[in-house]
């Protein structure tokens, strides 16, 4: 059931169109142990790699959504964050997922704004592959 919520947030979105979701909203960092999976991976402006791989084969489910967008390097970024252990290496997004275990739907570079200022990004939307069979 959904309150009464911001329409601009993915909740009030649902609401708008009728759709019947379920959000939830767990920092994973804290506690990795979900005890769920999903249809849909959502984040953006954040980079943890180890929550990335722990979110593509322990919640995703197959044929479940991936969708990610965070700060990338580039040549010089104007803005936070600066460290580059915050940020991804030309590229990385995209090696994160092979595409033997998700289909690439979208990869692209582009911009995030921080603090009013463009700060190169990469932008990675696909769709999990079902696990092989052995045999």
């Amino acid at each position: 059931m959904l309150s009464s919520l911001n329409p601009l947030s993915g909740e009030g979105l649902a609401r708008r169109c009728g759709v019947d979701v379920e959000f939830v909203c767990q920092d994973l960092r804290k506690d990795p142990n979900l005890n769920t999976t999903a249809d849909l991976v959502h984040g953006c402006r954040f980079l943890s790699r180890p929550l990335l791989d722990y979110c593509k084969h322990e919640v995703l489910k197959d044929d479940g959504l991936f969708i990610w967008s965070t700060f990338a390097d580039g040549v010089e970024n104007p803005a936070p964050p600066y460290r580059t252990s915050r940020r991804l290496a030309q590229g990385e997004l995209k090696r994160m997922f092979p595409d033997e275990e998700l289909e690439e739907i979208h990869y692209s570079r582009g911009t995030l704004t921080t603090r009013q200022k463009p700060v190169p990004a990469e932008f990675f939307a696909g769709r999990k592959k079902p696990a092989r069979k052995p045999g």
